[in-house]
């Protein structure tokens, strides 16, 4: 599927703070799927490690996505995010948010990756397994600036997560430890 040729995955959601919120939470979910996949070679080498992803996985494909690769999967996603919000003419308070902070969506996206933890406790052992660190149940500087490297649309991670902390939208839980170890919430 071209580019151009491309439908807008959100064109029927109601322009609402909760869908707003799900769109970025899948999106963040997608992403974080996109990296695990490349890190074990396959989306079956990634459910056989963490089966509570094909959930989302199955969530995902019925929202537009079944058989799209990762990578495609991802870049689609944001398109189609920038352009469902365009359209809105509502309150968005996290289009608000991204707005007045001068945030662009990918450091939204990363904002709701960390923070996937607290929707679903599961991708702890996600992050802990990615960052080969046990006990370390949230996403790390050093995870998401290696995340944030390949994506064509994205802003620099490091560039985002040290914004994000400035405006005390992201905080450190263990400042005393080496600033790539940091765990953030």
């Amino acid at each position: 599927m071209t580019k151009k040729m491309r439908k807008n995955l959100f064109d029927g959601l109601q322009p609402t703070p909760a869908e707003h919120f799900k769109l970025y939470f899948y999106g963040a979910v997608l992403s974080l799927f996109h990296h695990v996949v490349q890190v074990y070679g396959s989306s079956e080498s990634a459910f056989k490690e963490f089966p509570f992803l094909i959930g989302y996985n199955n969530e995902l494909a019925d929202g537009g996505l079944a058989g799209i690769h990762s990578t495609e999967a991802v870049s689609w996603w944001l398109e189609s995010l920038q352009a469902w919000e365009e359209k809105t003419t509502g309150h968005l308070p996290l289009q608000a948010l991204r707005k007045a902070a001068g945030l662009d969506h990918s450091a939204l996206i990363l904002l709701t990756t960390v923070g996937l933890i607290e929707e679903d406790l599961r991708f702890g052992l996600v992050f802990e397994t990615m960052q080969g660190s046990p006990g370390q149940h949230r996403a790390t500087p050093s995870l998401l600036n290696t995340w944030g490297r390949d994506e064509a649309h994205w802003r620099d991670a490091r560039t985002n997560l040290r914004q994000m902390r400035e405006l005390g939208l992201v905080r450190v839980v263990n400042p005393e430890s080496p600033r790539l170890e940091w765990a953030l919430e």
